[in-house]
């Protein structure tokens, strides 16, 4: 036999090439997954939680199912669940929000969870389920947070601070509701922070209404109104209900047939109303007609206790038959100059949220400024 060294040297140096190319392409391949990794948020949050379920929001940049493990033990999370479905973002094809949901699990309980398998897990996160009907519980509002980031991490900070088992947001979370506007905006460390224990619930406004972004970064709770922008709740004593200011809510509309509907059949003694555009507010933008209407001819006769709303953006504290009206729009967005009107009794240029002490006689309202300082406080009463 005889040997060609030519042919022996060529073949050790293509080998020597194949082992350099294979190399590159698994630094290259690790780059671009740890860039991708990167650049999803992977930090949960929560969303459509009841007394015995909740839904956990989780970005990712494959639609591959995501575990997420749980337990009312933190150090031992026996149960599981994944995905039951995700969205991708309309304008960033490699983020996919996945939704998965935590079932059979027990009311006003602490439950842990993490996700499974994921390089950023250090200690498990945690939340309260809602609490059974006579139990006392808080809830914040705020909202109009929009491109104010600064003010907007302050606020959160507070928030957090007062522990709520759910938070209440009025609308225009970000400037346009573009993938980057919700993650550059919205989704701020010191938000996660408070929503990776607390959902949020948002009454639609009109800067994130435009963008499919908001259906998908957003999980409404299961209500007979069939859609994600409008939709009801209960929580202990109280009946949430939550409109959309920027879907048709004209007499005999769906949406007015809901709310109606849905005020008329609730037992629970607290009736809350959210929008985002007020019915009753001096200052900023001003009154809207159509709200009024459904104020007088929804709320008033099924007795309503209190609206939440935001779109001007200052605090105001309104009073019409019997029913307060707040406007609660101080998360972030440039303060308005408030107005005084014949139904108004506290108005304030200020960043501010409000939080809801829920008792069996009584709720206590304090609204609180970036400051740490009361800017308003009052009782609803029976």
């Amino acid at each position: 036999m005889t040997f060609n060294y030519q042919n022996i040297k060529q073949g050790k140096i293509l080998k020597k090439f194949e082992r350099i190319f294979i190399f590159l392409l698994l630094i290259l391949s690790n780059v671009y997954l740890s860039a991708a990794d990167k650049n999803m948020n992977y930090q949960p949050y929560l969303q459509s939680v009841s007394e015995h379920s909740a839904i956990i929001m989780v970005e990712s940049g494959s639609s591959d199912n995501i575990i997420i493990e749980y337990g009312e033990n933190q150090t031992n999370l026996n149960q599981s669940s994944q995905t039951y479905l995700y969205k991708q973002c309309v304008d960033n094809k490699s983020s996919f929000m996945h939704r998965i949901k935590l079932t059979g699990l027990k009311s006003n309980s602490q439950y842990y969870y993490h996700i499974k398998n994921h390089t950023n897990n250090n200690a498990p996160f945690s939340f309260r389920t809602f609490v059974s009907t006579g139990t006392d519980f808080d809830f914040v509002c705020a909202g109009d947070c929009r491109s104010g980031t600064k003010p907007h991490s302050n606020i959160a900070k507070l928030i957090k601070s007062y522990s709520p088992l759910l938070c209440m947001y009025s609308g225009d979370l970000c400037y346009n509701g573009s993938y980057s506007s919700w993650i550059d905006e919205f989704f701020l460390p010191d938000e996660m922070k408070i929503i990776e224990s607390a959902p949020f619930y948002n009454s639609i406004g009109n800067h994130e209404a435009g963008h499919n972004n908001t259906e998908i970064f957003t999980e409404a709770p299961e209500s007979l109104s069939g859609h994600w922008d409008y939709y009801s709740f209960d929580c202990g004593d109280v009946h949430f209900l939550v409109l959309s200011t920027e879907t048709t809510i004209d007499p005999g509309s769906k949406q007015y047939m809901f709310a109606k509907t849905d005020l008329e059949n609730t037992k629970k003694k607290w009736k809350f109303v959210m929008f985002h555009k007020p019915a009753y507010c001096a200052g900023g933008h001003g009154e809207d007609k159509t709200m009024i209407e459904v104020s007088k001819k929804i709320f008033v006769p099924n007795k309503v206790d209190c609206v939440l709303t935001g779109h001007s953006h200052f605090y105001q504290r309104n009073e019409v038959n019997g029913i307060k009206h707040l406007v609660i729009g101080g998360g972030g967005a440039p303060l308005y100059n408030p107005k005084n009107n014949n139904y108004t009794k506290v108005t304030k240029k200020d960043y501010h949220f409000a939080n809801f002490e829920v008792k069996s006689d009584k709720i206590q309202v304090t609204v609180i400024n970036d400051k740490n300082e009361k800017i308003d406080q009052f009782e609803i009463k029976k």
